[in-house]
């Protein structure tokens, strides 16, 4: 996988007050820290974590490349967009009208490329014109419900037929009244069963891993 450095990552926020408990999600709450990556970004969101689980995972994961796509991006760095951004934010959330001008100075020092369009129309596009070194990841974050019937479908078929030339993962955050983060794996033309990682909040406040 070809590594791509964006060094030079702003100091570490001062630690915020917690937000409130959010109703939902269960499980028992382990007070004892954990910290993923490499820690020098200037957002990190830190969710409760519920539960005994934790994911076998490598302390840093290098990201080859980020591509966005949107009907109508909004940018954040434009100070009306921003306000306008922190209107849909519910006010006593401080926590998070806080993460997200966190968030736009990140965007500042790291841009992030957002493409306008039709998620599904520019899908298979992105797909073959990514560097062929690199590991295939499509992201979705509480957005697919917003998608047609068909729209899913389509996406759905793009990822099996990209996936007859190259490995496909597809890494989603979605669900009506239950927010799950699924992984399903798509090789040489097929979908394995979508598995089932972790039960978080929405609005990042608590994450429960799944044991293996």
């Amino acid at each position: 996988m070809r590594v791509r450095s964006w060094g030079g990552a702003p100091p570490a926020p001062a630690p915020r007050t917690p937000p409130p408990p959010h109703p939902g999600g269960g499980g028992k709450t382990d007070p004892r820290p954990r910290r993923w990556g490499l820690g020098g970004g200037g957002v990190q969101p830190a969710p409760e974590r519920r539960g005994e689980a934790l994911p076998a995972l490598e302390q840093h994961i290098a990201v080859g490349g980020r591509v966005g796509v949107d009907l109508d991006p909004i940018d954040a760095l434009d100070p009306e967009a921003l306000l306008w951004l922190r209107a849909l934010i519910w006010p006593e959330h401080v926590e998070r009208h806080q993460r997200l001008m966190d968030a736009a100075e990140e965007l500042r020092a790291h841009p992030v490329r957002l493409i306008a369009g039709d998620a599904v129309e520019t899908l298979a596009h992105l797909l073959a014109a990514a560097p062929e070194d690199e590991a295939l990841t499509v992201y979705t974050t509480v957005a697919l419900y917003q998608f047609p019937r068909a729209a899913r479908a389509r996406m759905e078929a793009i990822l099996i037929d990209a996936s007859r030339s190259r490995p496909v993962w597809r890494v989603a955050l979605e669900g009506a009244e239950t927010t799950k983060l699924t992984l399903t794996r798509y090789r040489e033309g097929s979908a394995a069963a979508t598995e089932l990682l972790a039960t978080a909040s929405p609005h990042g406040w608590w994450l429960e891993w799944v044991g293996s």
